[in-house]
């Protein structure tokens, strides 16, 4: 074989990319010294290059002669060779890091490598390694279609003899004696992996693996990791890189999958764990295991009041863990109109009433809310919604014109719209404007009652909604909402929404949204009657000046206030003082006797309950009889 392998230039600007993760692991043990650094694999040296660039002196390990004889005229010296052969050549050479980049999927025994490995490292060296996921979105989706096809590329080159997930990786590396410091993921989609490893796939096999999948790895293309031999700390001079471990969160939710979860929990919480040293795990209630809870510094339960929850808790305390209870809405306060909502969550207010006292705190939307929660005595922490477009960007306001606009009504719930009704009707007649609606989800059952002409869309994924508000010609949101303590206490993120569209937007003059509304400035505030939301409508419709000026200073508004990084602020106060507050602590014969006390006390409140009953029948129909015995031993023992 002569022709060159794996040739490539780097980008470090690139955050998403391997090459980038594991210049920065090098720097962060470097802390500004030159490094002795091994290259186990370097082809053309065009990742050694930027690290002899950055002062450290490059020996590098390459097969390929064709390859090696251009890293050769880069790096400080060049083996012709192999790994194996290397050591036997070098036993007395130390390095401070050896890099194996996309490397040991190709070593036979690599196990073995990494334990050689160990007579090279001085004291307090590091392996900086990056391995390709075989449990990737496109490999599943591929296996689902029933084919496993080689390419030159990817994470099926045809020249890989070993295949890892994120799991055996760990394992290897624990395996070979040594201690994985910090591990990191470069994201792909389905769509991108194929293209590079030139493989087809099914859009419904890929649908398919995404709907089934049990774990929040889908996307991990690659794993950029580095470890240090166990029991050493890293550096020369034996400094530790990190001056704590990493703080680990565990989210027990009702579906992972849901707009809820990655509003409250997912982003601002894998944002958290990459700039505060944590790790983030997302389960949802019936996969949650001793293991899960064991793992966790910290356990979030969002929302969920369902019999497995007084397992997780009763677990929970006899390991001595630190509990969060997350809501987002007075779910103990229900409005009438929300009969539907009463109806799927019979049994709540009194499962919520036996699960908050035991917990250590509860997370909160708004500060109305966490006013509410306060009867249950116990510390409330307010962590505002995060504003996040996804990198969507704002819609453009050069085509709007005066007297024209598309008005949007969007509500994964039901809403009070009657005040609105007669006034979008006024408007629709009007003959010198030309107004056209769009109702999103539930409040269009309402628009069909009052006969106005409308585009009915149903309720559709967040991310599909923040979207499709963004293709709508002359935008407006309408947010209309009613005055009961209920609506009160909810937070104002359909506004943040809104906002990061470019769209401007028309808001009850009732909290949340007067809270953060500056009327007139961020958007118009009008009172819950249909002639002032008529005179706010016609105000927008008409002047496209004050749709313009009102969206601009909207969207500096919500970003200087509401980004994710301010929700990543109050996360990292709470989980920190939540952690040092759990260290120490070992599960006592107490805690397991008040456990059982527990479960008692939930039996006792829920035994005499018609809600409670229909609860269990819903379990047992849709999981059968002998699944819900399992959980309800699992949940006593």
């Amino acid at each position: 074989m002569s022709e060159v392998l794996y040739q490539t230039t780097i980008n470090l600007a690139a955050k998403n990319n391997c090459h980038t993760m594991a210049y920065e692991y090098v720097e962060k043990v470097a802390r500004g010294k030159a490094l002795q650094i091994l290259e186990v694999g370097c082809s053309t040296a065009y990742f050694g290059s930027a690290l002899k660039s950055a002062g450290h002196v490059v020996w590098g390990i390459e097969p390929n002669k064709v390859s090696a004889a251009i890293a050769g005229t880069k790096l400080d010296y060049v083996f012709v060779g192999i790994v194996e052969d290397f050591i036997q050549k070098h036993p007395d050479k130390k390095f401070d890091v050896i890099v194996f980049g996309d490397v040991l999927e190709h070593i036979v025994d690599p196990s073995e490598v990494l334990n050689q490995c160990h007579s090279l490292l001085v004291e307090g060296g590091v392996i900086v390694a990056s391995i390709p996921n075989v449990s990737h979105i496109a490999i599943r989706a591929m296996l689902l279609d029933a084919r496993w096809e080689y390419g030159d590329l990817g994470i099926l080159d045809r020249t890989h003899l070993r295949f890892f997930t994120r799991q055996t990786i760990l394992e290897l590396f624990h395996d070979s004696l040594y201690s994985v410091i910090d591990i990191n993921a470069v994201k792909v989609t389905a769509e991108a992996a194929a293209s590079l490893s030139k493989i087809t796939l099914s859009p419904n096999a890929v649908a398919c693996a995404k709907n089934y999948a049990t774990d929040d790895y889908l996307y991990d293309f690659q794993y950029v990791l580095f470890a240090t031999p166990s029991g050493s700390r890293v550096g020369r001079g034996g400094e530790l890189l990190l001056e704590e471990a990493s703080t680990k969160v565990l989210g027990i939710v009702q579906d992972t999958a849901t707009s809820l979860v990655d509003v409250r929990l997912r982003q601002p919480l894998e944002l958290w764990a990459k700039e505060c040293n944590g790790e983030l795990k997302l389960v949802s209630l019936y996969d949650c295991s001793e293991q899960d809870i064991l793992w966790a510094d910290v356990i979030i339960v969002q929302r969920v009041a369902e019999p497995r929850v007084m397992w997780a808790l009763g677990r929970a305390k006899h390991f001595a863990k630190k509990v969060i209870f997350e809501i987002d809405d007075l779910l103990i306060d229900l409005p009438d109109f929300l009969q539907h909502h009463k109806t799927s969550l019979a049994g709540y207010s009194v499962a919520i009433e036996s699960i908050i006292p035991q917990v250590d705190y509860v997370t909160v939307t708004t500060k109305k809310l966490g006013k509410q929660m306060e009867r249950f005595s116990r510390p409330i922490a307010v962590i505002p919604n995060c504003a996040n477009d996804n990198h969507l960007g704002a819609t453009g306001s050069s085509n709007w014109q005066n007297g024209r606009a598309t008005l949007i009504v969007a509500s994964t719930d039901a809403v009070l719209v009657d005040f609105v009704l007669p006034a979008i009707s006024l408007i629709l007649n009007r003959k010198d404007i030309l107004v056209s609606v769009v109702v999103i989800g539930p409040p269009g059952d309402a628009f069909e009652k009052a006969g106005i002409k409308f585009d009915r869309m149903p309720n559709m994924p967040y991310i599909e909604f923040k979207k499709y508000i963004r293709t709508l010609d002359n935008p407006i949101g309408l947010i209309p909402l009613d005055e009961s303590l209920f609506s009160s206490c909810k937070s104002p993120v359909k506004y943040f929404d809104y906002c990061l569209a470019g769209i401007p937007v028309i808001c009850s003059n009732t909290p949340p949204y007067s809270d953060v509304v500056v009327n007139g400035l961020t958007g118009l505030l009008t009172t819950n009657e249909s002639a002032s939301w008529g005179a706010a409508i016609e105000e927008l419709v008409i002047s496209k000046a004050l749709r313009v000026r009102m969206s601009e200073q909207a969207l500096i508004f919500v970003k200087d206030n509401y980004a994710t990084s301010n929700t990543v602020r109050h996360w990292d106060a709470l989980i920190h003082k939540l952690k040092l507050q759990g260290e120490g602590k070992a599960p006592t014969l107490k805690s397991y006797f008040s456990q059982k006390v527990s479960h008692f006390r939930f039996i006792g409140a829920h035994v005499f309950r018609y809600g409670s009953y229909k609860a269990v029948a819903k379990i047992v129909k849709r999981d059968g009889v002998k699944a819900f015995i399992t959980r309800l031993v699992r949940g006593w023992f």
